[in-house]
């Protein structure tokens, strides 16, 4: 499977289950697992082939972005 994909334009990027686990450290179990659970960052689904896009990924992490505060 490839891991990065483009449309027609080359705007979106879109990268496989493998390429988005390794992009942010994580397991591509644990996104398999994420949507099966309806979490996660949102992905496309078409027929066998799950893609996601890398700006809705990269979006979905920055909202899981969490401050230290002080004393912790």
């Amino acid at each position: 499977m490839a891991e990065h994909v483009t449309n027609g334009s080359g705007q979106t990027q879109f990268l496989c289950t493998k390429s988005i686990a390794r992009r942010f450290g994580l397991s591509p179990s644990w996104f398999e697992k994420a949507r099966c659970r309806g979490e996660g960052p949102p992905f496309y689904r078409i027929s066998t082939k799950i893609l996601y896009a890398v700006d809705e990924a990269d979006n979905w992490m920055a909202q899981h972005r969490v401050s230290g505060r002080p004393g912790q």
